[in-house]
């Protein structure tokens, strides 16, 4: 991305559903909210040293994971995050750039317009294809508990038998591998997106892997049953 700064911090929009935030209701993603994040999306967050991606979870993002982390059958309204990934530029590209915040207070703060940019997938609400989580059941001592990990990291030394050279460089997935992948997993349309955002996300497909050529696949099927049954 250009090397110009952002109009406005990524710290005022919330890193879970990609709202603006107001200072007071600004929280800082501990470990506990590390956890809930993790257990109820199946991934964890990510990126949290770059600039391009919020820092902050905003307050009702922060008390409903933890009230379901404790057990409490309450949820978000999405199954699926804001999807964060660094903006190519800042005039059309960057998500806090293009959202114009200047001049909103709590009593109009619902007007927001917030972009739509190549940069960012927003939210996917539950649905059947992306049901309500289940709860691990760890108990709420265990969960609310900055101090505790639920995740032990095992580093490997160079000189270990365990060390693997080769498994430092990842295979890059190409669209025909991504295709089959999608399809051997019987994946729908939404969790296509999602899955290919986040190995978009993570870096492992090729440049020219496209992860938009899900939201169109079935209108392509659609017109070739069109087709043929024109012919």
């Amino acid at each position: 991305m250009a090397s110009r700064k952002c109009k406005q911090s990524s710290d005022r929009f919330c890193y879970v559903c990609g709202q603006f935030i107001f200072s007071k209701k600004r929280r800082p993603i501990v470990d506990s909210l590390k956890t809930a994040y993790l257990h109820y999306f199946g991934f964890p967050v990510a990126n949290q040293d770059k600039k391009w991606v919020p820092h902050v979870f905003c307050e009702s993002c922060r008390i409903i994971l933890l009230q379901w982390s404790s057990g409490e059958k309450v949820y978000l309204p999405f199954g699926s995050p804001m999807l964060w990934r660094e903006p190519s530029n800042h005039e059309n590209d960057c998500y806090f750039c293009v959202t114009k915040t200047l001049g909103y207070n709590k009593k109009n703060k619902a007007s927001i317009m917030y972009a739509d940019v190549p940069s960012v997938t927003k939210p996917i609400l539950h649905s059947k294809d992306l049901p309500h989580p289940v709860c691990p059941g760890s108990s709420s001592a265990n969960i609310l508990d900055d101090n505790n990990s639920d995740v032990e990291f095992k580093s490997i030394s160079s000189d270990s038998d365990e060390f693997s050279p080769q498994e430092t460089t990842p295979h890059l997935i190409n669209q025909a591998e991504l295709n089959d992948l999608i399809r051997d997993l019987q994946l729908s349309r939404s969790k296509a997106e999602l899955l290919g955002s986040r190995l978009q996300q993570w870096h492992l497909l090729l440049p020219d892997t496209k992860v938009t050529f899900f939201r169109n696949r079935r209108k392509v099927y659609l017109l070739t049953r069109i087709f043929q049954k024109r012919r």
